[in-house]
């Protein structure tokens, strides 16, 4: 099955976050820098990856649609789909609430959002 590979995001510290495509999908994977060991990957529809954030404890990373439970080698991918708008993550909580804001497109407002990790499930803020 052929397949390329998309550029590399360096994480801050010891990880790297790649998209790799295949003719099938779109995989973002997690890579440790020092060993080149799969951290953690999810099936994603992303052009590049973004610059990864990372929480102050270094276990949680968010990268554009992406959210990394970097420990328990949970992922979640928050890019836009038929069901649902994209949501852009931008910083991420040592508890794993990730922070984000969805919509702002022609047809939406621009919203900010909250996305605790252990749930994957979004919240819109106030």
């Amino acid at each position: 099955m052929g397949g390329s590979a998309g550029n590399a995001a360096p994480c801050p510290r010891r990880h790297a976050v790649r998209t790799v495509r295949t003719i099938i999908a779109a995989v973002v994977a997690v890579h440790d820098l020092k060993t080149g060991k799969l951290e953690v990957s999810t099936p994603c529809r992303v052009d590049e990856p973004e610059a990864p954030v990372l929480s102050p404890d270094s276990r949680y990373a968010v990268a554009g649609p992406l959210d990394f439970d970097l420990e328990r080698k949970k992922a979640y991918c928050f890019a836009e789909t038929e069901e649902r708008k994209g949501i852009r993550l931008l910083s991420v909580g040592d508890d794993g609430t990730a922070y984000g804001l969805t919509g702002g497109d022609r047809t939406t407002d621009l919203a900010y959002v909250t996305v605790p990790l252990d749930t994957g499930e979004t919240e819109a803020l106030p």
